[in-house]
């Protein structure tokens, strides 16, 4: 539900953050991006989380553009790009059982991409169960059971939250928080954003990345939704 203008100015003004909730461990927003103008390569996307888990790229590094959304920047990749955050699931992941994911993110039409990629299970951040994956962040779409992949042009939000053990929760745009009965496992690996994998890499555009060491509640998800995509970024 699309909230009114002056509650999302209000929201927009106000001091929350997703810091607010407890273990988050990566939060890449291109609205925190400093010193950069339209077009420039973003070689390096700050972690607003505290645990430098900065994501950067040398060689392919996707660009910033202004004004894209609701009036803030995104970050465009085209394919090819890509930014990587170092180490990531060993560092934040080793024995941990639970993750709640929120990604925002705009396909432009794009039906071949990889939008998170942990690499060493089968080029995905799979959840394993013998030989089943939910594709989540893989290949020709972004969420394989349910919903389908959104082929369009239009800005969307993710919510994937794990647990309790054998189960995980799937949201788009709000929508489903269906449980299903599949574990899931995280690859000892880098975390690569656009790119990696048998997919191809995501030809769109990226507003924020959002990940939790732990399952968040329905309360947490909801506060969540509400300050970032809904009221922050108008979807």
């Amino acid at each position: 539900m699309k909230r009114n203008s002056f509650a999302i100015l209000f929201r927009r003004e106000s001091l929350w953050s997703p810091l607010d909730i407890p273990d988050c461990v990566l939060w890449l927003d291109a609205a925190q991006i400093s010193g950069l103008s339209d077009g420039d390569p973003v070689t390096s996307w700050p972690d607003m989380s505290g645990l430098g888990n900065h994501a950067v790229e040398a060689v392919n590094p996707p660009t910033y553009k202004t004004s894209i959304q609701n009036g803030l920047p995104i970050v465009r990749f085209d394919g090819a790009d890509r930014l990587t955050v170092a180490s990531f699931a060993t560092n934040n992941f080793g024995g941990i059982t639970q993750m709640t994911t929120f990604v925002i993110y705009n396909p432009r039409g794009d039906t071949g991409y990889n939008v998170l990629d942990l690499g060493a299970i089968g080029q995905h951040w799979r959840f394993v169960d013998g030989g089943f994956y939910c594709s989540y962040f893989r290949g020709t779409r972004s969420v394989n059971d349910p919903p389908g992949q959104p082929a369009d042009s239009n800005f969307h939000y993710h919510t994937l939250r794990s647990g309790p053990v054998g189960a995980y929760d799937i949201w788009r745009n709000g929508v489903g928080g269906s449980e299903y009965a599949q574990s899931w496992g995280v690859a000892s690996d880098d975390l690569v954003i656009a790119n990696g994998g048998d997919g191809g890499g995501l030809a769109g555009d990226i507003a924020e990345i959002i990940i939790y060491a732990r399952e968040l509640s329905d309360d947490e998800v909801a506060t969540v939704e509400t300050n970032v995509p809904e009221a922050k970024w108008d979807l």
